[in-house]
């Protein structure tokens, strides 16, 4: 399950949806439910209760799968919570999801609920535990072995970093800008961003514009609202 995926992926798992049944259809339900929550918000929270409600029948599943499921699910909630600013909520919700996934060692888990809460903490104004969480959810990335939501970090950081050293993140964007991952919308929609910002000072707008509009783009497509 990607963090975030691109509009097309999320039409073909829709598609696929008519001709499952049992535990394949709860599964992607639930990856469904993750992918709309920036995309549609309403939709999302609905497949979240559909899936909760399968959780009530038997499923051949077991305990680790059981609370990961519902774990994800609560952090479907809590991400709703932050885009409506209810960050007290969102906060409870993201740490409440976030002990389940360190107990079951599910480390991809840990790092996305990290992720949301650097976000939460940056929208209280405090960007020493913004920075802290985005960290260790790098960290938890790295032990999962996912580089590609290692990458996320990264570019986000840069993005961070841009407005505080224009021109030292240049000089690292232009060195690692393949590395970020080139052909990857959702990790590029940071790196141009930060891209952006880091020619504002340099009086590149024309370039910064079209960087801009680059990111919005991408971050669309990546269902990525709140960036865009």
């Amino acid at each position: 399950m990607k963090l975030f995926a691109l509009d097309d992926e999320v039409a073909e798992l829709e598609a696929g949806l008519p001709a499952q049944s049992g535990l394949g259809q709860w599964k992607t339900l639930i990856e469904i439910s993750w992918q709309l929550r920036q995309r549609d918000g309403r939709r999302a929270e609905q497949l979240a209760d559909e899936c909760e409600a399968m959780l009530r029948v038997t499923q051949p599943l077991s305990r680790i799968e059981r609370e990961q499921a519902l774990a994800r699910l609560q952090l479907v909630r809590a991400e709703l919570f932050w885009l409506e600013a209810d960050l007290a909520q969102a906060e409870r919700l993201a740490d409440s999801a976030l002990a389940v996934f360190r107990e079951m060692q599910d480390h991809v888990g840990s790092g996305d609920a990290k992720w949301l809460l650097a976000f939460i903490h940056g929208d209280r104004g405090d960007t020493q535990k913004r920075d802290d969480f985005l960290s260790l959810s790098a960290g938890d990335y790295r032990v999962a072995g996912d580089p590609l939501r290692e990458r996320m970090c990264t570019a986000r950081q840069l993005l961070y970093a841009a407005f505080e050293d224009p021109s030292a993140t240049e000089l690292r964007l232009s060195r690692e800008h393949v590395g970020l991952g080139q052909q990857d919308a959702a990790v590029l929609a940071w790196a141009s961003s930060a891209r952006a910002i880091a020619a504002g000072p340099a009086g590149e707008f024309g370039r910064a514009i079209g960087l801009f509009q680059e990111s919005h783009r991408l971050a669309l497509e990546s269902g990525q609202v709140r960036q865009a």
